[in-house]
């Protein structure tokens, strides 16, 4: 039988599987900083430690990335 909460339980897999996938594809596009965000969407979804402290690692790397990156073009030639 499904319940009311094994409904939402699906719906919020479903849901983390979908934006860990787009901030995955950031990330191999290079988009870090879009990635960051994303990651941290993903976290917010995610329904066990695991996959929370991985998105939350992935936003971090993201981010440190995208601001390397940033300072990196800004640096005088």
């Amino acid at each position: 039988m499904i319940t009311k909460y094994t409904h939402f339980r699906r719906f919020r897999i479903i849901k983390y599987k979908n934006v860990a996938e787009a901030a995955a594809r950031s990330e191999r596009n290079g988009l870090y900083a879009q990635a960051a965000k994303l990651w941290l969407r993903a976290a917010s979804m995610a329904l066990n430690q695991v996959n929370r402290m991985w998105a939350e690692n992935r936003s971090d790397f993201c981010l440190r990335k995208s601001l390397s990156d940033l300072s990196e073009k800004s640096a005088p030639q």
